[in-house]
């Protein structure tokens, strides 16, 4: 009778064990879904803005090279534009780009952490479609924006090597457009009231230079 009761826990504790495996499980599917979900609508919100964020921002940017067999052959430890990634990936990249975010996003076990890379990810694209009205929609060149950032932001910090670079060093648009990203980089990391004021600072910036 003993044996029996022994026989009988064991099983109840091995059934209990695999409930509770299956529910973790579940549960990691069901999570590692909403994530996927969240992606494909922020890539539908953002078009090419949400691929360019993923190769910019710190946080995501080594991640997202190495998931693509092309932009990593062609990675040397040098700054590539977002831009010109965006130029050599197609629709298959983008779809393994964001089956590789899923995981990653997933892989923090933390929901806060979690949200807080949406946040970030959503702030750089709404950051872009600020710049984009400026020089875009309102015909600004892209020269006296990237003037105008230099003002606010002093001091380029180089998201590869750590580097810092006054201003009046840059001297080539490609050192521009890098600049231009790290302020977008910066930009996403703010609360919303910080990108309020940023923009204000921005807009005071542009019409101050062009009065001059």
């Amino acid at each position: 009778m003993k044996l029996f009761n022994k026989i009988s826990l064991l099983f109840l504790l091995s059934l209990t064990l695999m409930i509770v495996s299956l529910n973790a499980e579940e549960k990691t599917k069901n999570n590692l879904k909403q994530i996927s979900d969240k992606i494909l609508k922020m890539q539908v919100e953002y078009g090419d803005a949400f691929y360019k964020a993923l190769f910019s921002l710190d946080d995501i940017r080594a991640y997202s090279i190495i998931q693509v067999d092309k932009i990593s052959n062609l990675y040397n430890n040098n700054w590539i534009s977002p831009n010109k990634i965006l130029s050599l990936i197609d629709k298959k990249d983008k779809e393994l780009l964001n089956i590789g975010l899923s995981e990653f996003i997933d892989s923090y076990s933390d929901n806060k952490k979690q949200e807080e890379l949406f946040t970030t990810i959503r702030n750089w694209c709404i950051a872009e479609f600020e710049m984009k009205i400026l020089t875009s929609k309102m015909g600004l060149p892209e020269s006296r924006l990237i003037n105008a950032l230099m003002k606010i932001n002093p001091i380029i910090v180089s998201n590869v090597t750590g580097e810092t670079i006054q201003p009046s060093s840059i001297k080539n648009s490609q050192n521009d457009e890098q600049y231009y990203f790290l302020c977008l980089n910066s930009i996403s990391s703010m609360t919303i009231n910080d990108q309020l004021r940023y923009y204000s600072k921005l807009f005071n910036q542009l019409a101050d230079i062009s009065q001059n």
